[in-house]
């Protein structure tokens, strides 16, 4: 194993933002990219950390152990700490600072050209290189079309957006909304610049439904380019009848649910929580055997712990909001 933050011309940037609480299913993730990548196409693997243990970080470290992939460790500390932190205290949903750590990687990962950005309830089926060698066109990222088309989520924000904003980004009805679990972004175009603007819608419109999901394609509307939908195969496909609510053909949408290059299990269950139905669940259950949680199992126990830190992390939003108002 080797910890670098050297980036080598021709390896492969995936980076995750990630919590202690979701310190297993990157893991898990990390495994299933490691297992899948092609010989000759290393893998450097960044992680935004906030607040990850020394025992997990040491966990992830050690399925590194005898190849030549680097992981880097990004903490995520001082005023970019406090700015998630902040985001997360004025939004009026519940999503936790670290999904907002994304929005850094500009500032905290400076010295690259491009990155595949992954959620960590992922599972990477296929090599990367693919994806990878995607040319942008132009667009300042990649990404795959949120499903189901009839969620509608254009018609959303422009209700959500003033005019000033929905003339500013050109968001016009009929256009596409991607879903940002996968994305490959341009870093070229991932200037501090956009990184602000994306900081300005969040703090603008703390009723966004899905924060920096929204603010992403609020901000990039005019500068993102779709791919195969099989690099980010979504939950919800599996609740659709047919093709006729997605914008692929029936051949295209058979490969999407048959042969998936990264399987993400958005919504909930997740895998590693109670009541998990999803038909690639296996698919999962055999990457965490690759990890360092390998002798992981669900239990009653195991429940429990999870949810103090999340317990924690709801009533630490409330006292935040509570001394924002009165102080």
């Amino acid at each position: 194993m080797s910890i670098s933050t050297h980036q080598p011309d021709k390896r492969i940037n995936v980076v995750y933002a990630c919590d202690n609480i979701q310190a297993l299913p990157l893991g898990v993730s990390i495994a299933s990219a490691l297992e899948n990548r092609a010989e000759g196409t290393p893998i450097n693997i960044h992680v935004l950390s906030y607040r990850i243990s020394r025992s997990n970080r040491k966990s992830i470290a050690s399925q590194f152990d005898g190849r030549d992939d680097t992981l880097c460790w990004h903490e995520i500390t001082g005023e970019n700490r406090r700015l998630l932190e902040d985001l997360f205290t004025s939004s009026n949903r519940p999503y936790p600072p670290a999904a907002y750590a994304r929005l850094l990687i500009s500032e905290v990962i400076p010295n690259i050209d491009r990155a595949i950005y992954l959620d960590t309830d992922i599972i990477v089926a296929t090599d990367l290189s693919p994806l990878w060698n995607t040319p942008f066109d132009g667009a300042g990222l990649l990404a795959i079309q949120d499903l189901p088309t009839s969620n509608d989520h254009i018609k959303r924000l422009r209700a959500l957006l003033s005019p000033e904003d929905i003339s500013r980004y050109g968001i016009e009805e009929g256009d596409s909304y991607f879903q940002s679990g996968v994305l490959v972004f341009d870093m070229k175009e991932f200037t501090k610049t956009r990184a602000s603007e994306l900081i300005e819608c969040l703090r603008n419109y703390p009723d966004l439904t899905f924060p920096d999901n929204d603010a992403l394609n609020i901000v990039f509307h005019d500068s993102f380019k779709l791919v195969d939908p099989r690099w980010n195969q979504m939950a919800s496909v599996f609740k659709l009848d047919a093709a006729r609510d997605t914008p692929y053909s029936a051949e295209v949408f058979q490969a999407l649910l048959q042969d998936p290059y990264i399987i993400h299990y958005s919504g909930r269950p997740k895998p590693w929580e109670d009541g998990c139905t999803h038909p690639y669940l296996d698919r999962w259950v055999e990457a965490l055997k690759n990890s360092a949680w390998n002798s992981w199992k669900p239990s009653r126990l195991n429940r429990a712990i999870d949810r103090i830190p999340r317990i924690q992390r709801v009533l630490a939003k409330r006292f935040r909001r509570f001394v924002s108002q009165h102080v």
